[in-house]
């Protein structure tokens, strides 16, 4: 942890921005684990006047800060001989990783409802891995809809698929597309004709 914490200060000094990372206060709810499977991590956080540009736009530069630093912690813990179990490191600023969650979780209940008022499938904008599972647990038992995730790497978005007995077909594109699924191109990617215009998360 102290290595990890040495590491974020070096890039905020590079970066010669007024903040400090620290431990994070352990929340006496929820047990910290360090197993590779775990689900709660180590915490630090960062303080002091220029958190808001160490966040970024969606936390975009709050997560290369994460990755980073676990990236130092899995070299040095595969450098040590003495094979000490590398742990993952969660960063957070003034909560914002919380914030950030309830807004996707609002943004999928939003637009799932959106699906099931128009009946055509709803595509969100890109995102990472971490939100996209957000967006998918959020939506797992909401009824007459389903999510699926298409696009790769930094354009990997989730599409919110109405699934409701009126459901209307989906049209065929060209004039033969035999041995193909329905709506599929030949990536895999799913083609939705009906799909309203990309939402973005700062849509009311």
């Amino acid at each position: 942890m102290n290595f990890a914490i040495e590491f974020i200060n070096t890039v905020i000094k590079n970066m010669k921005l007024s903040a400090e990372a620290k431990r994070a206060e352990p929340d006496g709810s929820v047990e910290v684990i360090c197993t590779e499977n775990a689900d709660v991590y180590p915490a630090i956080e960062v303080v002091g006047d220029d958190t808001g540009i160490l966040i970024g736009h969606h936390g975009e530069t709050l997560d290369a800060i994460q990755y980073l630093v676990n990236l130092a912690l899995f070299r040095r813990a595969a450098g040590d001989r003495g094979g000490r179990e590398s742990i993952r490191i969660t960063v957070d600023i003034e909560n914002y990783r919380a914030k950030r969650e309830e807004t996707l979780r609002a943004l999928a209940r939003r637009m799932a409802a959106r699906a099931v008022k128009y009946r055509r499938n709803i595509f969100l904008e890109p995102m990472n891995p971490y939100e996209r599972r957000i967006i998918h647990s959020e939506l797992q038992s909401y009824p007459d809809v389903s999510t699926h995730s298409v696009g790769s790497d930094i354009n990997r978005k989730i599409v919110v698929t109405y699934e409701g007995t009126d459901k209307a077909p989906q049209r065929r594109r060209g004039g033969r597309g035999h041995g193909r699924g329905r709506g599929q191109h030949r990536d895999g990617e799913v083609s939705t004709p009906e799909a309203m215009p990309l939402p973005t998360l700062d849509e009311e």
